[in-house]
């Protein structure tokens, strides 16, 4: 395929090279949400694999059309292994943006699918961890099935895929004199991240810092290491992702191994910066689910929208949504809630955690991601000058 296609050209090309290679299913091609369905209810996410082929030369174009077609047509797909004992040295971790899975999610219920039965286990608040098969020309995901097949629960298979991966090579530098980057370049310097015993080696000042923007990238320093920290963040401001993102929060390794997103303390030089990006992330997840979750939810109620706004004078950030009078609303969690009537506007700016102290009985969780409470009555006047009490209380101390 020659130049630069189009993301509609580009999937018109895969049906072709599917058809091309004795693909007999009827594929249908959806430019919304970037995938090609097919008459069996299989599907192929074009975005990551459209990402590749726009960084590949000609050769490498085309051996990325070749393992898909040896990948997706049903006949030329390599088959799993029956046995465990044959496939334990072929399982491996994969780690996924909790995002994308989302998503996947609210289409398919929203079309009134199946939910995916993907082994997922949470690695911070925006990760999860996964089970997939190293195949010779690709990385096939692994569901409950392949899993109950060879009788793993997915803590064993995630076991076993640590194991696989904390056998083969590692390579780390460093940038400056404490900042460790995974530079295998195997698809799964990302994925070492689930290897704490590795990373509890480095010399890093305090508790490991690691951050994965996307598969490709696993960066690691100390809590207490400012020039580290610093790097870090000047690293995640100049690189591009190459087109599998995961994840801008930051993750601490506590003491039992377990990942926990983190922020710096209060009064650390560093925290408004990373407190920036944290909420750059969050407000763009919340863009890019609103649509899906609109679908989903019709008109029963109104998907709120984050902004983000900025104090020209301090540079600080907040995320602010609205909260409007006669409208049943899905809030997202934002440190701002403007309460919006149609007669007299924005009426009060209040943060969305003085909101949840004194109006709880009205802000309901709803089970998303990100986080989003559901409200459908509009605070009454004496619920308001309760607020304004409490605001002007904490301001007065």
């Amino acid at each position: 395929m020659l130049g630069n296609p189009t993301p509609d050209k580009f999937a018109e090309a895969i049906m072709e090279a599917l058809k091309v290679a004795g693909d007999t299913r009827t594929p249908t091609y959806d430019p919304d949400g970037f995938r090609i369905d097919f008459s069996d209810g299989t599907r192929i996410g074009l975005t990551n694999i459209y990402s590749q082929f726009e960084d590949l030369d000609s050769d490498g174009r085309t051996t990325l059309l070749e393992n898909i077609v040896k990948v997706a047509v049903p006949g030329k797909r390599q088959e799993l292994p029956a046995t465990l004992e044959e496939a334990r040295p072929s399982i491996v971790p994969k780690l996924w943006s909790r995002g994308m899975m989302e998503r996947l999610s609210l289409e398919r219920r929203a079309k009134g699918e199946t939910e995916l039965d993907s082994p997922l286990i949470p690695v911070g608040d925006h990760l999860y961890a996964s089970i997939a098969y190293d195949l010779p020309h690709a990385i096939r995901s692994l569901n409950m099935e392949d899993l109950e097949a060879w009788n793993l629960t997915i803590y064993e298979a995630l076991e076993i895929a640590r194991e696989n991966l904390g056998s083969a090579t590692h390579a780390f530098a460093k940038a400056g004199d404490s900042l460790y980057l995974s530079l295998a370049g195997d698809d799964y310097d990302a994925c070492r991240l689930l290897l704490p015993h590795v990373l509890r080696d480095f010399d890093v000042k305090g508790d490991p810092i690691a951050l994965v923007p996307d598969r490709r990238k696993l960066l690691v320093t100390g809590s207490e290491d400012e020039e580290g920290l610093e790097l870090m963040l000047e690293l995640l401001d100049i690189e591009e992702e190459d087109g599998w993102p995961l994840s801008d929060v930051p993750l601490r390794l506590a003491d039992d191994d377990v990942w926990e997103d983190w922020l710096p303390p209060e009064g650390h030089p560093l925290r408004e910066r990373f407190s920036r990006k944290r909420k750059e992330f969050v407000a763009s997840l919340y863009g890019e689910l609103r649509e899906p979750l609109q679908e989903l939810w019709g008109e029963q109620a109104y998907v709120a929208s984050v902004m983000l706004i900025e104090d020209k004078e301090t540079g600080e950030r907040r995320t602010v949504s609205t909260w409007g009078k006669g409208l049943r609303t899905l809030l997202p969690e934002t440190d701002e809630i403007a309460l919006v009537t149609h007669d007299e506007g924005v009426v009060l700016d209040v943060p969305f955690a003085t909101l949840r102290e004194h109006l709880g009985e009205m802000i309901k969780p709803v089970d998303v991601y990100p986080r989003r409470y559901e409200v459908s009555a509009f605070p009454s006047q004496a619920q308001i000058d309760q607020v304004l009490a409490a605001l002007s209380y904490h301001r007065s101390e």
